[in-house]
């Protein structure tokens, strides 16, 4: 899959252990935990997946890569 730089001048790694992630509906079930990072490089806290929006709209703070947690 080609890395989508839409609303980013800058590409970020994946961080090893993450999946990437190009937008739609969430791919988890909504209460498991996740750490995601956004477009910019930023990521969250452990935070349930219903709390997030998995569409890219596209901006910076769009979902490129998660991992759940136990």
């Amino acid at each position: 899959m080609a890395d989508d730089t839409t609303g980013s001048d800058t590409i970020y790694p994946i961080p090893s252990g993450y999946t990437r992630w190009a937008g739609g509906d969430c791919p988890v079930d909504p209460e498991t935990t996740v750490i995601v990072q956004f477009r910019d490089g930023l990521s969250t806290r452990a935070i349930k997946a219903n709390k997030l929006w998995w569409h890219h709209k596209p901006q910076n703070d769009d979902i490129v890569a998660y991992r759940t947690l136990p």
